[in-house]
């Protein structure tokens, strides 16, 4: 490892480079405004040379993000918050890759960052200058907000962008990346709760859809509000918006027909009433929400 950090910034910077590698596709009309981005995701990409047909670029691509997804793994990456920074700017833009092997590899990547810098700040860990804040405004107090340091990074609008990408994916509704896409927000409840709760307007239909696609999707979803419910008691507040669309979930995960779901809403169940209790800023009726929650229990248990 010594070796390669040396080098490191030499190596990624030609990685970050073969990940857009794709010389018979014409990304130039694509408008990477945010405003834009359901127009952004519709763009048709025109081919440029006859010889697309025997094109195999896309394995260059692939390799580079194998490489990018090892050094991550030998957390090498979160060393230096500069690197970091590049390349989630980069993964921002290659979301939108077209072949489906390489497309898994970009996703595979953004998951393993997120759970790379949750490890990182969960162990109190410092690596040489890891550069580490997300922003905490008012009540918005984001995990990573825990490490502060004159020197800190803010890496939110990263990661906000790639949520906002990673929704207008799912809303596709191509079944063969609902997991990874489930995942990366798995991911992302844990480092950005109060991010993923205020998306949750725009979530909570898809998400009701994927609870009830399979088992492997609901019980990623169940993590996925665990993780919310678990957010810091500041964080508890943005449920004011959303109580009917957990409750909805909880509705689902108690009338299932697989118990190991049946268990997993209910330890959910569990952790949401332990942070109302004792929730602050909450507008509802704790009374009435507890009322109906366990109505929903009994129900079941009939």
């Amino acid at each position: 490892q010594n070796e390669i950090s040396g080098r490191l910034s030499d190596i990624i910077s030609m990685l970050l480079q073969l990940l857009e590698y794709d010389p018979y596709y014409d990304y130039s009309e694509v408008n990477m405004n945010n405003e834009d981005v359901n127009e952004y995701y519709e763009e048709e990409y025109a081919y440029i040379d006859n010889d697309a047909n025997t094109d195999s670029s896309w394995k260059v691509r692939r390799a580079a993000t194998k490489v990018l997804l090892s050094l991550t793994k030998a957390k090498l990456l979160t060393k230096e918050s500069y690197v970091l920074t590049n390349v989630l700017n980069k993964l921002i833009i290659c979301i939108r890759e077209r072949e489906e092997n390489a497309k898994q590899e970009i996703l595979n990547l953004i998951n393993e960052i997120g759970n790379s810098l949750f490890t990182v700040v969960n162990n109190n860990q410092t690596t040489s200058n890891i550069l580490i804040k997300m922003n905490s405004q008012d009540k918005k107090d984001n995990f990573l907000s825990k490490k502060n340091s004159s020197n800190d990074v803010n890496f939110t609008a990263n990661f906000e962008e790639i949520l906002q990408k990673i929704i207008v994916e799912l809303s596709k509704k191509e079944a063969k990346f609902t997991q990874s896409y489930l995942r990366i927000i798995e991911t992302f409840s844990l480092i950005i709760p109060s991010d993923v709760l205020i998306n949750l307007k725009s979530l909570n239909s898809i998400l009701k859809e994927q609870f009830k696609s399979n088992n492997e999707n609901a019980l990623s979803i169940i993590c996925i509000f665990s993780n919310l419910s678990k957010a810091s008691k500041e964080n508890f507040f943005l449920f004011n918006e959303h109580i009917n669309d957990i409750l909805s979930i909880f509705k689902l995960g108690i009338d299932h027909s697989f118990y190991k779901i049946n268990y997993q809403t209910s330890e959910l169940i569990f952790t949401f009433m332990n942070q109302l209790i004792n929730a602050n800023d909450f507008d509802f009726d704790k009374a009435a929400i507890s009322n109906e929650i366990f109505n929903g229990i009994y129900i079941m248990l009939m």
